[in-house]
């Protein structure tokens, strides 16, 4: 595994909340009806992306104690000018750093590459940004399969960067 420091431009994103915990798959589940949801919206708004090719989960960095119940966004990135749909929430993400591990495989593939990233993070002596408001990300390629489309309990192939926000 190769990690490494990026910096990562400031992002607009429209956004719908997913909820709940990872017992019988129910946050990754409501992560792919929350992705269903903004895309009913998109569709129905007409609402333009900029990158059709990535649909974005993002992690609350702020939230350091295990929780039983996780809140997760799930985005599209869009212009500026773009305007906020009924049913989402805009979300402006600053330019910052990020230790950018990219993350394809199967779930254990997964599993083990956000402990390895966190590893990387100390052994650089880097420290995640825990910040209120600052966010993780999952840039999800949605090309050639949309992850999004692939029941959660089944899916075992994941195509994906994993961004952890960093202090230097």
């Amino acid at each position: 595994m190769e990690a490494r420091l990026v910096s990562g431009e400031a992002l607009e994103l429209l956004t719908v909340k997913a909820k709940g915990s990872m017992k019988h798959f129910q946050l990754p589940k409501d992560v792919r009806r929350a992705w269903h949801e903004l895309q009913a919206i998109v569709e129905r708004d007409g609402v333009e992306w900029t990158e059709r090719n990535i649909g974005y989960v993002l992690i609350p960095q702020w939230i350091t104690e295990p929780q039983e119940e996780l809140e997760l966004r799930v985005g599209i990135r869009i212009g500026r000018g773009e305007r906020t749909p009924d049913g989402t929430e805009r979300l402006h993400i600053p330019a910052r750093t990020y230790a950018l591990l990219p993350c394809r495989g199967d779930r254990e593939q997964m599993n083990h590459a956000y402990a390895w990233i966190d590893e990387w993070i100390a052994r650089e002596g880097l420290k995640k940004d825990t910040g209120d408001g600052v966010f993780g990300m999952e840039p999800n390629r949605l090309i050639p399969v949309n992850p999004f489309d692939i029941p959660a309990d089944t899916i075992d192939r994941f195509d994906y960067d994993i961004m952890i926000a960093v202090k230097e």
